[in-house]
């Protein structure tokens, strides 16, 4: 588990997967050389390709080198000891320990902070990201809904509003990308 977590985490957090898409990744799944994740039949029964960094392809090489010597395609990424794939259940408990050691206070069931907040951070990251780096949200929001594998791009406009919270430029941006939307009538 000493070697599992860090690199989940990274994972998560890099990639924004969900935790199961990330527990159900298998080797053949893995594409160390192109860096590039398969997620099969997750939500909604999607498939997609997730690129990964450059610097989370080699935590992924280095954990590969330790974890699957042998590398078998069908062994999960993230094993046990007894090689069998690590439960939601056991990431969650290793997550609340975590959170115990680094004095973070849990909220309570559903409150959090939870695993799957980590995808949340990584979606409002990538926003405050873009629009500091001035990018067309119009083309972003799209690529961004693919890449979180949601079924409609609603579902990703909601991380607009939480992103818009925390970080006011991104409501300004929105504003002025969509202050022409709807035209003023004149009577």
């Amino acid at each position: 588990m000493h070697l599992v977590m860090p690199v989940l985490v990274r994972l998560l957090y890099c990639t924004g997967l969900r935790i199961m898409e990330a527990l159900n990744l298998k080797l053949k799944h893995v594409d160390l050389k192109n860096g590039i994740l398969h997620i099969e039949k997750a939500k909604f029964n999607k498939d997609r390709l997730i690129p990964v960094s450059d610097s989370m392809l080699d935590v992924l090489k280095q954990y590969c080198a330790v974890m699957h010597p042998l590398c078998c395609a069908e062994d999960y990424l993230f094993v046990g000891i007894t090689r069998e794939r690590y439960s939601h259940r056991n990431i969650y408990f290793r997550f609340r320990e975590l959170l115990d050691d680094a004095k973070i206070q849990h909220a309570g069931r559903g409150f959090g902070p939870r695993i799957h907040d980590i995808r949340h951070t990584q979606c409002c990251h990538t926003l405050h990201k873009a629009v500091m780096e001035g990018a067309d949200l119009s083309n972003m929001l799209p690529a961004l809904s693919v890449l979180m594998g949601h079924e409609s791009l609603n579902a990703t406009s909601r991380y607009l509003r939480m992103t818009a919270e925390v970080y006011p430029d991104i409501l300004l941006a929105v504003t002025k990308l969509c202050t022409d939307a709807i035209p003023e009538v004149l009577s």
